[in-house]
């Protein structure tokens, strides 16, 4: 959808570059929530819990950045 939105905006010699910039936004979102889950995670490091932590995490940051990019959706 961003390359679309780069593709049909021809006002500033072919787009802003919303294709590559949301794709290094979620790069970088994607080693934040990494990170994010090893330090949640870690209050049972080495424990049965661990890992369910971790997955919560995952889930509930995914959860979450599915819905700031819903937000992003951008109408001409």
């Amino acid at each position: 959808q961003m390359n679309g939105l780069d593709a049909q905006d021809h006002s500033r010699g072919g787009g802003f570059g919303y294709g590559p910039t949301a794709l290094d936004s979620q790069r970088a979102w994607l080693a934040f929530r990494d990170r994010q889950c090893a330090v949640e995670a870690g209050e049972f490091a080495g424990g049965s819990l661990e890992g369910m932590a971790h997955d919560g995490c995952l889930a509930r940051l995914t959860r979450e950045r599915t819905a700031q990019l819903g937000h992003l959706i951008w109408r001409r």
